[in-house]
């Protein structure tokens, strides 16, 4: 498929939706929401999971990838029937490869993640994970895999899903999802546009959100622009179709005014905050954490658009790079094409925390020199520099280089 005009033409039909919006404006407030509680962020951990659990969740803390996956198969020893929304925090610990591998059945119920797993197709973005699979392309793997004929067109394609993915919530144990933001008074936000998550994280009996601890804000209120400033960086939407509140388990107090817990929707919910070298992120790049997986630092990227997965590791673009450092290792940061960025500063720009992602390319280039992995032409460069002056090497007068070479 060609993907790199089929991108072309849908993020600029994006950019066209997104600038209609007084950006600057909802931008300035995120940062300064965000500068603010990240000052303070162990005291607003503290007191979120006080709240939290007040409310009737249960919490718990993990300090990488594997305690958190371990929390989780605890959770689920005598539960199969798993559901999941997108999250990339569970694609960050390997979720649903953990899972599968406890003989769980997990199901993906957003229409993207669907779509990547009948088309066996790899996620290529944070928030439109098969926006490069067009309708024909859709449509043969659907036949191919279910045996139907159905038409080449978005609508047709969002029903024959929607029946499908239905019956595996409907017969779900387990509904893990995502959070977009936490309130310290007690509260998980959750956004989305398509309903499959308010069904995940209500319809089964357990319900497990999985969240970094860098999403903590201080109240319900700031939890709401978060959720704006996601809808028109992430899709060019003044609001997501649906902003969940979640403050515990489902509950009555229509008998004798008495509080009865699990009624109609799940009668269990679980949080799992993961750090995951998040600390060490906040030492050393602390603006990172001001991400609110957008995903607009990808969408007017040129190596984005040429390697689109292959940039990054289980996240993409710049932020992906950058987090992958921490998450995994410099090295899977320097395998994930840290070198492939050409600097041009699109992803800072577009970004709505304003996290200065380009300077922090920069920075992480410089850590890998000084862990002693440098780039050979870094060091044919330096070598030339030291030997000639300049970059390029002996040139004579009137001739071009041989190489041309770039920061």
């Amino acid at each position: 498929m060609d993907h790199f005009n089929h991108l072309v033409k849908v993020f600029d039909e994006y950019r066209l939706k997104r600038d209609v919006f007084d950006k600057k404006t909802l931008s300035d407030e995120l940062a300064v929401l965000k500068k603010k509680n990240f000052a303070k962020r162990d005291e607003l951990l503290k007191i979120a999971v006080d709240n939290l659990q007040k409310h009737g969740f249960e919490v718990f803390i993990a300090k990488d990838k594997n305690e958190a996956t371990d929390i989780i198969k605890k959770l689920v020893t005598d539960k199969k029937k798993i559901v999941k929304s997108k999250s990339n925090v569970g694609k960050e610990i390997n979720l649903t490869e953990v899972l599968e591998a406890q003989a769980c059945d997990v199901k993906e119920t957003d229409l993207g993640d669907w779509l990547s797993v009948v088309c066996q197709s790899e996620e290529i973005h944070p928030v439109l994970p098969a926006v490069q699979l067009t309708e024909e392309f859709i449509v043969e793997k659907i036949k191919a895999k279910y045996g139907v004929e159905i038409e080449a067109k978005a609508e047709a394609i969002a029903a024959f899903a929607r029946e499908e993915i239905a019956k595996f919530i409907a017969a779900a144990d387990v509904g893990i999802s995502g959070v977009n933001a936490i309130s310290a008074d007690g509260a998980l936000m959750i956004l989305e546009n398509e309903g499959n998550i308010s069904k995940v994280t209500r319809l089964p009996a357990h319900h497990i959100a999985i969240s970094g601890i860098e999403k903590i804000v201080e109240n319900l209120t700031e939890t709401l622009h978060v959720a704006k400033c996601a809808a028109v960086w992430g899709t060019g939407q003044d609001w997501p179709a649906y902003v969940s509140i979640i403050a515990g388990p489902s509950k009555t107090a229509d008998i004798q005014n008495k509080v009865v817990v699990g009624v109609q929707g799940a009668q269990r919910v679980s949080l799992v905050l993961i750090d995951n070298g998040r600390s060490a992120m906040a030492a050393k790049y602390p603006e990172l954490l001001n991400c609110i997986n957008c995903g607009a630092c990808a969408n007017f990227c040129p190596a984005y658009y040429q390697l689109l997965e292959k940039f990054g590791y289980k996240y993409l673009g710049a932020k992906g790079i950058l987090w992958t450092a921490f998450n995994e290792s410099l090295q899977k940061a320097k395998e994930g094409n840290l070198h492939a960025c050409t600097l041009c500063e699109s992803c800072g720009l577009n970004c709505p925390a304003q996290i200065p992602l380009p300077q922090y390319i920069r920075h992480l280039r410089e850590d890998l020199i000084k862990s002693g992995d440098e780039t050979e032409g870094n060091k044919e460069m330096m070598e030339h520099v030291r030997k000639y002056g300049n970059p390029f090497g002996e040139v004579k007068e009137g001739e071009i280089p041989d190489k041309l070479y770039c920061c």
